[in-house]
């Protein structure tokens, strides 16, 4: 077991809720573009929209839209591009549908 300084521990802290910071305001940016093409498209008439994120974020996303109601649903090479976030590529973007009632 190692111990560090109070000045240690402060720096560590910070920089955590620095990177806790930065993806909220990733994960709040990817929901309101969702929420957009959402709205676009049930103006159009539409109960179904592609949308697209960082994989790192589709979690986290995908728990929030149902809890909106909504269904979040992969094809053939969005499955296979999860194997990307399995090798450590999280800025790799991909495209979902998303559908409503």
């Amino acid at each position: 077991m190692q111990t560090i300084t109070a000045e240690e521990a402060k720096s560590l802290s910070i920089d955590n809720n620095q990177g806790r910071k930065k993806r909220k305001k990733e994960f709040d940016k990817a929901l309101e573009d969702i929420m957009v093409e959402i709205h676009n498209s049930a103006k159009a008439g539409s109960f179904r929209t592609k949308c697209y994120c960082k994989i790192d974020l589709l979690d986290d996303l995908t728990g929030k839209l149902n809890q909106f109601g909504y269904e979040v649903s992969l094809d053939d090479y969005s499955m296979s591009s999860l194997l990307h976030r399995n090798q450590g590529c999280t800025n790799y973007m991909f495209a979902f549908e998303v559908t409503w009632k």
